[in-house]
């Protein structure tokens, strides 16, 4: 292992075009020690750029180095989210509910646009 990243981490991050954004995965990988599917799972789910538009930046570090991997479907997902398509108001996180009636009242309003013939009939 180079500076403790091994080899597998390294493939990883080696597919990183921006150097910064390389950087920032190498320094979050040895002080969090993640293992490669952590490595993987925060890459996949775009960290740096969460990081980057967080208003709370420690808030979102802190919490992806206290990510471990789930040991449950229920574990994953009661995780809070952070999602900037829903249209929700700007916050370092958000709670499934909040996402779920986010999408809730998209639907609705999608649906009651159409006109008639389509029904929204309860929540």
């Amino acid at each position: 292992m180079l500076l403790g990243l091994s080899w597998t981490k390294l493939q990883e991050l080696i597919q990183l075009d921006d150097p910064w954004k390389r950087a920032f995965y190498e320094n979050e990988c040895l002080k969090g020690n993640w293992s490669v599917r952590q490595l993987q799972r925060q890459i996949g789910s775009l960290l740096y750029e969460r990081t980057g538009l967080s208003t709370n930046k420690r808030a979102v570090i802190d919490r992806a180095r206290k990510q471990t991997a789930q040991e449950t479907i229920t574990d994953l997902i009661r995780d809070p989210y952070v999602l900037e398509f829903t249209g929700l108001a700007e916050r370092p996180e958000y709670l499934e509910t909040d996402l779920e009636c986010a999408l809730l009242n998209h639907l609705q309003a999608f649906l009651l646009e159409l006109g008639e013939g389509f029904c929204f009939e309860a929540r």
